[in-house]
């Protein structure tokens, strides 16, 4: 499916991976507890190596609550729920 991946963090630093069905308002959320696990579940979903680690960079430097982007991609259903992304 052609998805919108964004990613946020709270003030106790969760960080939070949203897919949305491009074109969509809300989509399937997942909670990391460490940059660490939301890397590996970025990867998963298919971003290369770099385009994550300058996210997750970005990120701690973003506002509590600020969603960056990654871009628009194909993402296959099967990899979505063997991520846990279920209603996306």
């Amino acid at each position: 499916m052609r998805a919108e991946v964004l990613i946020d963090y709270t003030k106790d630093g969760v960080i939070e991976i949203s897919v949305l069905r491009q074109g969509m308002s809300s989509g399937a959320v997942q909670i990391y507890n460490s940059a660490d696990e939301a890397r590996a579940a970025l990867t998963g979903l298919g971003f290369v190596e770099g385009l994550v680690n300058s996210q997750l960079k970005a990120l701690w430097k973003a506002p509590v609550g600020g969603l960056l982007r990654f871009p628009v991609t194909d993402i296959p259903d099967d990899i979505l729920r063997s991520l846990g992304f279920k209603a996306a």
